[in-house]
């Protein structure tokens, strides 16, 4: 399975290595850079690795003014850094595309660190787009995809016309109407939770666990700031899709 990182071109890879390059050439570790720029670790890390499809351009000043690079190696950072956002928005991915991702995030990738007896992160996917951009299409492929890994059930829910997401979702899975019940039950079941038309990132964090067995992937109309961990995809970069709705 190919993650998003691993699906683009040179280009970002040559930035994410320049990155690397100039900051240990400065011997510095991440939280050493971070702490200088003002750019997270996680950034600092996603850009290494060729994650971040568009380095934003605040972020790639700070980091060139850290690592005092001058010149004709400034003019080569920006570069790269333009050229990788500029690919990722010719690249336009696909429906299939997309649910590949979701497949190595909530399922490949749990399972792989069960085995490595590594601590798992949060099974959690974040999708940004507005109605009419394909999440119908993603959602629906990827629970059909998806449906024998999450014996326990899949469970779609529209944070739009729900008062609580808490009440709401104890009510479809029948328990009592309280965080804490509804987070163990999130964290040993086997499930797979859509929560649809998410404003603000309280309506869930208090939901979010780190290493469970549900598996939860949250849309909103803009990105929200969940926690790390978090992959975050925008289906508004998605190629043109055949009408779909949720059944």
């Amino acid at each position: 399975m190919l993650l998003e990182s691993e699906l683009q071109n040179q280009h970002v890879d040559q930035f994410g290595l320049l990155l690397r390059t100039l900051r240990q050439d400065a011997c510095l570790t991440q939280e050493e850079l971070a702490e200088r720029s003002g750019v997270s670790v996680r950034t600092i890390s996603d850009m290494e690795r060729g994650r971040t499809r568009r380095p934003h351009r605040k972020s790639v000043s700070l980091l060139g003014r850290a690592l005092r690079v001058e010149g004709m190696t400034r003019e080569g950072f920006r570069r790269l850094a333009r050229d990788a956002a500029a690919r990722a928005e010719s690249s336009r991915p696909g429906v299939a595309t997309v649910v590949e991702w979701l497949r190595e995030v909530l399922v490949e990738a749990p399972a792989r660190q069960r085995g490595l007896g590594e601590p798992a992160g949060p099974r959690v996917v974040q999708l940004v787009g507005d109605s009419g951009v394909g999440k119908a299409a993603v959602v629906i492929q990827a629970s059909t995809h998806f449906q024998r890994h999450f014996p326990d059930g899949q469970f779609y829910v529209n944070a739009r016309e729900s008062t609580t997401l808490v009440g709401h979702l104890s009510g479809v899975l029948g328990i009592e109407p309280d965080v804490e019940r509804l987070r163990a039950v999130l964290h040993s079941h086997r499930a797979l939770l859509v929560l649809d038309n998410v404003t603000d990132a309280r309506q869930v964090c208090p939901l979010l666990t780190a290493g469970g067995a549900c598996a939860i992937i949250v849309i909103s109309s803009r990105e929200l700031s969940l926690f790390d961990g978090v992959w975050t995809i925008d289906l508004r970069s998605l190629d043109p899709l055949p009408s779909a709705s949720f059944v």
